[in-house]
């Protein structure tokens, strides 16, 4: 669902003018107008959504909701640092007024409630929704709606010193930012040697009234796969496929493993830990992938640290996804990240990935 700056509403108060005064200057009036009448649901609030919140409400996102039922643990203080030692027990509703001394004008809204519940009537209301640790039933479900509905999706989680989000714009509209012809180097280079001058500048034309400025160009996103037939229809056998991040494999068999058991797959026991490596081989076979494709070591530690969050981790993969949000609500340019981004900080690299069937 594209925003669009059409209604009265979304002119900009002298206050907020002022307000966005220098990032006005930087993507314009028609970006932040967009901002400000975008409606943004950010559900399971973790880490990687707390920097995305911060990022969307700095930038002018006047309505963010945020959907979560489970209570603050000891371990969200890590990450999440709009929550305090106090907080521990209660809602994330206790973040709010935390949120809200960022940028008084947001409309801040938080709801107790589980993604997984919420239905098609609900979440075409958003114009972008962004969800993290989710079941990949939910992912899926989630992600079916907004792809319905043209709604921008996206979903990320952690796993300790990695992370990563996977998008589907659908066909998303933008406008080109063409650059400005650079004056030739070389020519001006020779001018200034042999001493010539221009007796008179160039003229620039000037547009009279009557004119209409010219539309600016506009492109579109290609679509990449929704997730549900990434996972389903995607021929993982494909030489293509060698490229993708081991964490992306690593993470769809712990989605798994998480849909058969209703849990996150840290703290496994020594059985389970076998079997979850089984459950690997058998994939890898199934999918005529070799053994070494993905190793033991790789997905045992990948399971010990699902759902861990640290927090230059969650800034970094945070701040990346933020600032595709609002490219995306702005429409101001090409979004970089159309299906997949992975950080890995041990080799301190992220990594764009675009994955069709």
């Amino acid at each position: 669902m594209e925003v669009e700056p059409t209604s009265a509403a979304s002119s900009l108060t002298e206050e907020e003018a002022a307000l966005y005064d220098r990032q006005i200057r930087l993507w314009g009036a028609d970006a932040q107008k967009r901002l400000r009448v975008a409606n943004v649901l950010l559900a399971g609030f973790r880490g990687i959504l707390t920097e995305v919140c911060k990022n969307l409400v700095l930038a002018g996102v006047n309505n963010v909701t945020i959907l979560d039922r489970d209570p603050i643990r000891p371990s969200d203080l890590a990450a999440q640092f709009f929550l305090r030692e106090e907080d521990v027990g209660k809602t994330r509703a206790e973040a709010l007024e935390r949120i809200q001394v960022l940028n008084p004008q947001a409309k801040l809204t938080f709801e107790s409630a589980d993604i997984a519940d919420k239905d098609e009537d609900y979440l075409r209301a958003f114009n972008v929704i962004c969800i993290s640790t989710q079941t990949l039933a939910t992912i899926e479900k989630v992600n079916g709606i907004c792809r319905k509905h043209g709604i921008p999706f996206y979903a990320a989680d952690s796993f300790g010193y990695r992370a990563f989000f996977f998008a589907d714009l659908g066909g998303h509209s933008y406008i080109v930012e063409e650059e400005k012809p650079k004056e030739d180097e070389k020519e001006k280079e020779n001018g200034k040697r042999s001493g010539a001058v221009d007796a008179q500048p160039p003229v620039k034309r000037q547009r009279t009234e009557a004119e209409e400025p010219p539309a600016p160009k506009t492109g579109t996103v290609v679509a990449a796969s929704p997730l549900f037939d990434i996972v389903h229809k995607v021929n993982w056998g494909h030489a293509s496929m060698r490229r993708v991040p081991k964490l992306f494999f690593a993470s769809l068999l712990l989605y798994m493993w998480s849909g058969e058991h209703g849990r996150r797959p840290y703290g496994l026991t020594s059985d389970e830990q076998a079997r979850l490596v089984e459950q690997k081989n058998a994939f890898l076979k199934k999918h005529s992938l070799r053994d070494n494709f993905l190793t033991d070591d790789f997905l045992l530690e990948t399971a010990r640290t699902a759902g861990a969050e640290l927090s230059p981790i969650c800034a970094i993969v945070g701040g990346i996804l933020g600032q595709q949000v609002i490219k995306v609500i702005s429409a101001k340019g090409e979004p970089e990240v159309h299906n997949l981004f992975f950080y890995d900080a041990r080799s301190a690299m992220g990594t764009v990935e675009a994955i069709t069937v």
